[in-house]
């Protein structure tokens, strides 16, 4: 019955009537002691320490409203019908003044952005 639950349930019965009804309390509370890692318990100050400046260097911005967001996704598609004029102009570009002067009023328009 090795590796069954029902081995499982015997080997605990066995160990508890060798070694006590406490057997599993008693392990669990050695392997407790002997642990050497510490961590954040040990020291609650320092936990306390490191969680501000982990906060503090956090690299995420602070969050928006959805009102920034939304003006924000606003500009990035004004952004991109001008790029696409843009490119529309350069490929239709002739050389002349007229179409200079288009070109460089949508470069500013998205510049302004």
């Amino acid at each position: 019955m090795a590796g069954t639950r029902a081995g499982g349930i015997k080997a605990a019965a066995t160990n508890k009537e060798r070694h006590g009804s406490d057997f599993y309390a008693t392990i669990g509370k050695k392997g407790g002691r002997l642990g050497r890692t510490g961590g954040f318990a040990a020291n609650p100050e320092l936990a306390k320490k490191a969680g501000a400046l982990g906060g503090h260097k956090s690299k995420r911005g602070k969050s928006l409203s959805k009102e920034e967001r939304a003006a924000i996704a606003k500009q990035k598609e004004r952004a991109t019908e001008l790029l696409d004029e843009l490119e529309y102009l350069d490929m239709n570009n002739d050389g002349s003044k007229r179409m200079a002067k288009k070109i460089e009023k949508v470069k500013q328009k998205i510049y302004e952005l």
